[in-house]
C-alpha cells in the first residue's frame, strides 16, 4: 500500500459515523481535495466505526473524499 503514496503529500484523518465533529469536516476536506486535484496529493481516512459495512455505508453517504480504510482496533479506540 506504502507504494502508491510514494512521492505524494498525504493528508490522514480519522473520523467514523458517530462522531459529530468528524462529519463535519467532509465539507473542508472535499474543498481541499479539489483545491490539491492537480498536485501529488491524497487523502486517507481512517475509520473507526466498529463494523467495516458500517464504514463503508458512511463513506457513501457522506461522500468522503478520499479512500478510507477501516481500522480494525477501533473498538479499543472507543474504549471497549
Amino acid at each position: 500500500m506504502s507504494e502508491q503514496y510514494r512521492g505524494k503529500v498525504v493528508m490522514i484523518v480519522f473520523w467514523a459515523s458517530w462522531c459529530p465533529e468528524c462529519l463535519k469536516q467532509i465539507p473542508l476536506e472535499r474543498d481541499i481535495v479539489e483545491e490539491f486535484a492537480r498536485r501529488p496529493f491524497v487523502l486517507l481516512g481512517i475509520n473507526g466505526d466498529e463494523n467495516r459495512d458500517t464504514g463503508i455505508k458512511a463513506a457513501e453517504r457522506t461522500r468522503f473524499p478520499g479512500q478510507s480504510i477501516w481500522n480494525e482496533t477501533s473498538k479499543t479506540a472507543r474504549g471497549k
